[in-house]
């Protein structure tokens, strides 16, 4: 009688720690998942990852030249001739900066506007969904030529062949080439995941 109750004993015993060593390997799986949810959820929505960066052309020897770079692909080309700026690195990281906080806020067409402060210059604008039909600023454009040469040589990686644009003065949309100009960028197909303005 003795000897069947030991075993029984030992049979509790053994499912008891079997059960706990099931417990606590769950627990320890949760807990890894949980942390994978949360670095995932951190990633995605940390206000401080950036999605413009800047980087040096150093095929050009003629002139410093800058691009601000959207994740891996160009978007404005900074140059002296272009932009009002001392210091063009300064300039592109401000201008990065600027870009991923308008993204944010929906970013989907950019262009440009006369200042209405300085009728001699022209400001580079980024229009959002929280600041539509507005001139979100971006930088101050430096006219050596005429305003749409020269949004045309800084935003040069946005023109794609083809693509239709509204011209300026009229309001009809135009189909241009890249050899044509243009007063604005719908931004929608150069942005990418949940950064893309849903309209």
């Amino acid at each position: 009688m003795m000897n069947k109750k030991q075993n029984s004993l030992t049979q509790i015993n053994l499912i008891i720690t079997c059960l706990s060593l099931v417990i606590s390997l769950l627990t320890v799986a949760c807990g890894n998942q949980n942390q994978v949810n949360n670095n995932n959820n951190n990633s995605s929505n940390n206000p401080s990852q950036k999605l413009f960066s800047c980087q040096k052309d150093t095929e050009k020897t003629d002139q410093e030249t800058w691009a601000v770079m959207y994740e891996k692909n160009p978007w404005l080309n900074l140059a002296k001739t272009n932009i009002n700026s001392d210091n063009l690195e300064k300039s592109c990281n401000e201008i990065a900066t600027t870009l991923d906080k308008l993204t944010k806020e929906g970013l989907f067409k950019l262009s440009y506007n006369m200042d209405p402060n300085n009728q001699n210059n022209y400001l580079l604008c980024g229009e959002t969904k929280s600041n539509p039909n507005n001139c979100s600023l971006i930088t101050t454009l430096k006219v050596t030529k005429n305003i749409d040469q020269t949004f045309q040589e800084i935003a040069q990686p946005l023109f794609t062949k083809g693509q239709t644009f509204e011209t300026k003065s009229g309001g009809t949309s135009v189909t241009y080439s890249t050899q044509e100009t243009t007063n604005n960028i719908n931004l929608t197909p150069h942005l990418t995941g949940e950064n893309v303005e849903q309209k």
